[in-house]
């Protein structure tokens, strides 16, 4: 309908375009409300269109919102990243069979290279791993004396060693048994290295954190 007001308004317009040459105030007010008249009803294709645009601006980010949802699963989205690791410290580390022993360790060496790879250190693995997460044990001998890795499954590289006295005891008391562990508390600090120096003379900006490590080993049992 308005585009046929349209084409009556430019109709209008000529109209009086020709009326002004014979008769000059009637066609110049004729080609005044031609050209009025086609300006008003013009305005209507174009709020048509910009409703539409704000439609589409109102509902791209729910359908975004709703395909992210499906895509990345209830309550998560890109903004919140899935943990790689749950953290389960709350939660009692239990072995996945009975039990002959149980070793409550702090774990040796967090602070050397990767044995399984130098261009790593182990500080660098410790940093990324969360409590109650089962560790990879691979056994070895260490000048001469039985020892294991303890691996983080993830990266597959070593965060250190079951400490001497542990490992010792189980080469020598539990031979051939299998083993699990679990990390139990994964944290950082600062060393005390000041020299005396008070905390406020203390350029922060030298001091490196220190990851640890404490870890729950089992001895398993035999199975039947």
């Amino acid at each position: 309908m308005s585009k046929l007001f349209m084409l009556l308004s430019i109709v209008l317009a000529i109209i009086g375009l020709l009326l002004s040459i014979v008769i000059p105030l009637p066609g110049i007010l004729a080609i005044i409300g031609g050209i009025a008249g086609f300006l008003y009803f013009r305005k209507d294709p174009f709020k048509k269109s910009k409703e539409i645009l704000d439609s589409l601006k109102s509902t791209e980010p729910a359908q975004e919102h709703h395909e992210l949802h499906e895509m990345w699963g209830a309550g998560s989205t890109p903004a919140e990243p899935i943990p790689q690791q749950q953290k389960i410290s709350s939660l009692p580390i239990q072995p996945s069979r009975k039990k002959v022993k149980t070793y409550q360790i702090k774990v040796a060496g967090v602070t050397y290279k990767c044995k399984l790879d130098s261009s790593y250190t182990r500080q660098e693995i410790l940093e990324f791993l969360n409590d109650g997460l089962k560790l990879d044990i691979k056994p070895y001998q260490y000048r001469g004396k039985s020892a294991y890795l303890l691996i983080d499954p993830g990266s597959g590289l070593d965060i250190g060693n079951i400490p001497a006295w542990a490992a010792e005891e189980i080469a020598e008391k539990y031979p051939g048994k299998e083993l699990e562990a679990y990390t139990k508390e994964v944290d950082s600090f600062i060393p005390d290295d000041n020299d005396g120096e008070d905390d406020d003379d203390r350029d922060y900006d030298d001091v490196k954190e220190v990851y640890y490590c404490k870890a729950t080993v089992f001895v398993l049992a035999d199975t039947e």
